[in-house]
């Protein structure tokens, strides 16, 4: 797969992805030997995979981990997280050293580091760079509000439906808030996963694409490159996140698609959030 995309001159960002099965942050923070074992295997792992991929081009990023969790995604009541923050610092710093350690173009290539479930909240003030490295990416997911994005038990969003721009001000507050701590400093910032998933009728729909188009286009406007998330699930009783199939690359909403690729790259002055707010109906 990494092949197939740097031959036709795309970009991969490659992971440990929901590995939650041995990266138990929750009973590493308690335990020495835990973490001292989940540490080692870290080690190794990156060791590994970047020895592998030692002399590919820089279109090839690592990214040292995905969603590190607890079952509460990090909102567990009464429960004292910072151990877990500093401890996903010193995870990241253990990938990155070993990346770095393997010599070749590894000493250079980008890697993303995400902080605690990849989400905004538990990023930003959180997250430290390791050794200060000068190629560090720092790695966010966004899919709020959940109920409308993933659990799709809200069908609408957004001023239209809301009678405010409650909903927009939020997404513009994300991406502020990420901007300043990081773009503005120097230290790039990517969004890894955002996405909503597929509505069942077309008054529904088209809050979906609103939202992908204000959020795509808000996500360029703060120059933070966005990845949708398409997980190729069509089944109505699951996360249904798919724009193409993956067998044989039909694109299943190429309106919406061309859409967002347009909000993505589109150096239009005037197609602003403002228009797109004011166009949605």
């Amino acid at each position: 797969n990494v092949k197939w995309a740097l031959s036709a001159d795309m970009y991969v960002v490659l992971n440990t992805h929901h590995d939650e099965y041995w990266q138990d942050i929750i009973t590493a923070v308690c335990n020495f030997k835990t973490n001292a074992t989940i540490e080692d295997r870290l080690a190794k792992t990156w060791t590994q995979i970047a020895n592998h991929f030692q002399n590919y081009n820089d279109h090839l990023i690592f990214e040292t981990m995905n969603e590190i969790h607890d079952a509460s995604w990090g909102w567990k009541g009464g429960y004292n997280y910072q151990p877990v923050y500093k401890m996903m610092n010193e995870w990241n710093k253990v990938c990155v050293d070993a990346i770095r350690a393997t010599g070749g173009k590894n000493v250079t290539r980008w890697v993303g580091i995400p902080g605690f479930c990849a989400n905004t909240s538990f990023t930003v003030g959180k997250v430290t760079i390791p050794n200060d490295d000068s190629r560090i990416m720092v790695a966010v997911h966004c899919y709020d509000p959940f109920n409308f994005c993933t659990e799709g038990t809200v069908q609408r969003w957004g001023h239209v439906f809301r009678g405010t721009d409650r909903e927009e001000k939020q997404i513009r507050d994300l991406f502020d808030k990420l901007y300043k701590e990081y773009v503005a400093k120097g230290i790039p910032c990517y969004m890894g996963e955002y996405g909503v998933v597929t509505r069942k009728s077309s008054a529904d729909e088209k809050y979906r694409e609103y939202y992908l188009e204000y959020f795509t286009r808000c996500a360029y406007l703060h120059s933070i490159p966005a990845m949708l998330w398409d997980n190729n699930s069509n089944n109505p009783d699951g996360e249904m996140f798919y724009y193409f199939d993956h067998n044989d690359g039909t694109c299943h909403f190429p309106s919406l698609v061309e859409t967002m690729v347009k909000a993505a790259t589109s150096s239009d002055a005037n197609y602003t959030l403002q228009s797109i707010y004011d166009n949605a109906k």
